[in-house]
This record gives C-alpha cells, sequence and structure tokens, in this order.
C-alpha cells in the first residue's frame, strides 16, 4: 500500500512540475484562441527634423497582426505639445501586413495646422484601435508588458517627435555667436555645436567674461545648432545673428533645444 501511494506521489510531483513548466512557457497566451486582436508597428523612425529638412520627412511603417486574429485597424494622429490638436482618423486597414506611408505635410494638412505652427519637442502621437473575434483592444486596456516593452513595436501608443522645426530665411553665409558668462570665467564645460551637413563643429568661451565666433555656411548647406550644458548654467547667455541679420536669443543656459535651419 505504501508502495502505491508514493508511486501516487511520484506521479503527482512530476505531472505538477511539468504542469508548472508548461504554465511558465505558456503564461503569455496573446496570439492564441480568441485573444487580443494585437497589431505591432515597424517604423522607419521616431525622431523627425534631425537629418532632414521637416517638410522633406516621411513615416514607414509597417502594421501587421501576428496572431492573424485581426478584423480592422484604425490609426489616428494628434499633435501635442506647443501645439495640440484633437485626434484625427488616418486609416482603417483590414489586411495584414500593410504598409502605410505619410510624410510631414500629409499629418499637418489632416490635422488642419502648418508645419511653421509646430516647435522642438512637438510631437505627432499616433494611437490604434483593432478589433476580432468579439474583442476591441486600444491602449486602455493593452496588457502592461506589451505597452512598455519597445520590442512588441506596439501599435496603439507610438510618436513621431520633432527634433528641431526649421527658422525661415537665408542661411548662406556667416553667422554671428555672442556668447556670455555673467560671472567672468567662461562657460565651465558648455558649448554650443553647429552641425553643418552632418559635420559637428563646437564653441564655447574658454575663459573671461564674453566670446564672438563667425562660422560660415556654404551655399546649398544646412546647419543645426545645439547647446549642451555645463556647470553653473545660471551664468551662460547667448545669441546668434544670421546672415539675413536676424538675431535669434538672447537664450539662457537652461535652454537646449535645437534650432535648425535649411
Amino acid at each position: 500500500m505504501k508502495t502505491i501511494l508514493k508511486y501516487f506521489c511520484l506521479l503527482f510531483i512530476v505531472g505538477s512540475i511539468f504542469s508548472c513548466q508548461d504554465d511558465d512557457k505558456e503564461q503569455f497566451q496573446l496570439f492564441k484562441g480568441n485573444d487580443a486582436p494585437f497589431v505591432n508597428i515597424i517604423l522607419n523612425k521616431t525622431l523627425i527634423g534631425k537629418t532632414a529638412a521637416l517638410d522633406e520627412e516621411v513615416m514607414v511603417g509597417v502594421i501587421d497582426a501576428p496572431g492573424k486574429n485581426v478584423d480592422s485597424y484604425t490609426l489616428s494622429v494628434r499633435v501635442t505639445g506647443s501645439t495640440t490638436t484633437n485626434s484625427v482618423d488616418l486609416t482603417t486597414i483590414t489586411t495584414f501586413p500593410t504598409t502605410v506611408t505619410y510624410s510631414t505635410i500629409e499629418l499637418a494638412s489632416a490635422l488642419g495646422i502648418s508645419l511653421n505652427d509646430l516647435e522642438p519637442a512637438d510631437e505627432f502621437e499616433f494611437s490604434g484601435v483593432s478589433t476580432g473575434r468579439g474583442f476591441t483592444l486600444t491602449s486602455n486596456n493593452l496588457a502592461p508588458d506589451l505597452f512598455g516593452q519597445p520590442e512588441q513595436n506596439q501599435a496603439y501608443d507610438f510618436s513621431l517627435t520633432l527634433f528641431c522645426s526649421p527658422a525661415q530665411g537665408n542661411v548662406t553665409g556667416d553667422w554671428t555667436l555672442d556668447l556670455t558668462d555673467t560671472f567672468g570665467d567662461g562657460w565651465d564645460g558648455a558649448f554650443i555645436t553647429a552641425t553643418i551637413d552632418g559635420v559637428d563643429t563646437n564653441y564655447t568661451i574658454s575663459g573671461g567674461a564674453s566670446e564672438q565666433h563667425i562660422v560660415n555656411v556654404a551655399s546649398g548647406s544646412s546647419v543645426i545648432w545645439t547647446y549642451t550644458q555645463g556647470s553653473f548654467e545660471e551664468e551662460h547667455i547667448w545669441s546668434m545673428t544670421g546672415p539675413d541679420g536676424t538675431v535669434y536669443g538672447p537664450f539662457d543656459g537652461n535652454n537646449d533645444i535645437p534650432f535648425c535651419f535649411f
């Protein structure tokens, strides 16, 4: 009798172990049976306005339904940041995978704004709704483990961030940088970077209360200005004058938003 009991106990333990292993392996049941109609998207970029003029940027996304259980997916967009708009529907997809392509001009037009309305760090914020097998999936009921993992490329809450906005005017010629340190001992590790056609050059005050730099931008080139913080930021003030005489600034040391000129 004891032998039989031991045998059954052993079977129970072994069965429990394998059962736990199966549960561990299958605890994520997203693509099986009547589970949520999950949709993902692979984007060609998430940052715009850094390597190309904003009006030349294009978002390309491949939208897919790995579980093959999605009837439809609707993609919407809005702008958030310095300008905030209502969300508008862009498209409804019923075939997967599908490639969607939107230029920034098309996105702005759909939202009833101009690209000139945008400022650095603004975002085109996208949202999605998918349906299938009696389920509706949005960012509100998306599983937290999917929502927080970039590798899942979830298509329910993602964005394109504006690196910098193009300023109007002539960029060709000499730019004048006027740098000031109110304490008079240099910029304490801070510097301004001019990125001209992808090549970076840094400018700072090596010592003293002020320094002026002349930066030439050749015809047909683009320039991006960025500021990198150092110590004692409250002491740093700077402005720049474009080739056409337009003065930008003054800015204080806490302003590290980039400025683009194309």
